[in-house]
């Protein structure tokens, strides 16, 4: 190989991992995103009275910000969907 062939194939590698790294911190983000909400149902779901009300508040705002992460952690992994984990989850514990 020659040296352009080397330096080609360095600048490419150097590229997919500039492109890689804001995927990765975006997939992480909607991960904790999704995380995160179903953690505050779960919280909603034990609340009474006010708190109750004020949870559900806060989840209800966060609804849509948790549709869009979880469609884009479902688009980019290949394991099972995550509400399918959470319901293995609560089925082995009952």
């Amino acid at each position: 190989m020659n040296k352009l062939s080397i330096l080609g194939m360095v600048m490419c590698g150097l590229a997919q991992q500039a492109i890689a790294a804001p995927v990765n911190d975006t997939l992480a983000k909607a991960k904790q995103t999704v995380e995160s909400y179903q953690n505050l149902r779960d919280s909603c779901a034990q609340a009474s009275d006010k708190q109750r009300q004020d949870c559900l508040s806060r989840l209800s705002a966060a609804s849509d910000d948790y549709r869009a992460a979880k469609q884009l952690v479902a688009a980019n992994v290949s394991a099972p969907r995550l509400a399918s984990n959470r319901r293995n989850k609560f089925t082995a514990a009952n």
